[in-house]
């Protein structure tokens, strides 16, 4: 069976998947309409759209996938397809799975991939931890509750340490390291979900699409507490590297954003900020220049 009519959406985490599946299903030309209510789940601020799946069955794993591949699939596709149509199946194997062995079910469909860089893997990281297992666990959660393997051996709430821990996360999960944007016209990084216009160029030049701003602001506005932190930071990043002043007060109690400056600056300097000498955190950029300056390092 050839399954050049299908989109495969695989995704690292963060409900984008499932998001992309209802913007191609809905507004992709020549796809098959799914009827469905766009909206986004409340519950424990996950603001996911789990609730809709494709209309061929989801993939989480191989041997989970065999049996419907072998009696249901390849009807399902051809009902799906039959006029001409596009259709698309959701590929959630989850964060810890960034592997192609799900393409053995689907030969030569089409592939596309939501990725991200090291400068966008602090976005996928932290939804992946406070929306993804939340919804799991039923239970709203921190961050804290899953980044720490030896909690029993690191207990202390200070502050400065709590940053510290993040920090090390950001730098050193061995999920950073997976799900790398490439040049491929399929691949999507994860930054394009921050705004209308970066998202619909970026799958337009995958799929022609009709203006879906109105889903976009609806997922922006059920999203907001999991983006706002993140446009932040990136804002935070740029005066960085434009040595422009700006004041961080309005972080000051955000301790994962803080960690997500301090890891941007080891990738920007190659320079890691003593955890203690600057347990204090800054207030502004100027004081992140003056520690640069002082440690001889050029900006």
């Amino acid at each position: 069976m050839n399954f050049d009519k299908l989109y495969t959406i695989q995704y690292p985490s963060g409900s984008f998947g499932h998001f992309t599946h209802l913007i191609l299903s809905t507004y992709g030309e020549n796809f098959t309409k799914q009827k469905v209510e766009l909206k986004f789940k409340n519950k424990m601020n996950s603001g996911s759209s789990h609730f809709i799946s494709s209309q061929i069955q989801k993939y989480y794993d191989v041997d989970r996938y065999k049996e419907y591949a072998a009696t249901a699939l390849t009807d399902d596709y051809i009902a799906l397809t039959k006029n001409g149509n596009y259709t698309t199946v959701i590929i959630d194997s989850g964060i810890a799975d960034d592997s192609d062995t799900f393409k053995q079910f689907f030969p030569n469909a089409n592939c596309i991939k939501i990725c991200y860089t090291d400068y966008s893997w602090p976005f996928s990281a932290k939804s992946f931890y406070t929306r993804c297992m939340s919804e799991v666990l039923l239970e709203e959660t921190k961050i804290d509750d899953f980044i720490n393997p030896d909690k029993d051996k690191w207990i202390s709430a200070e502050p400065w340490e709590k940053r510290e821990k993040y920090f090390l996360f950001l730098r050193d999960h061995e999920f950073r390291q997976m799900w790398n944007l490439s040049s491929s016209p399929l691949t999507v990084d994860v930054n394009a979900y921050l705004s209308y216009e970066t998202l619909y160029n970026s799958l337009s030049n995958i799929v022609k699409l009709s203006n879906f701003h109105e889903l976009y602001d609806k997922f922006y506005k059920n999203n907001s507490i999991h983006i706002d932190w993140y446009l932040r930071c990136r804002e935070i990043l740029s005066a960085i590297q434009n040595n422009q002043c700006i004041d961080l007060t309005d972080i000051s109690d955000d301790l994962f954003s803080q960690a997500t400056i301090n890891y941007y600056i080891q990738i920007l300097y190659n320079f890691e900020i003593p955890a203690w000498d600057y347990r204090d955190w800054f207030s502004s950029t100027d004081q992140i220049f003056s520690m640069l300056d002082l440690h001889n390092i050029s900006h």
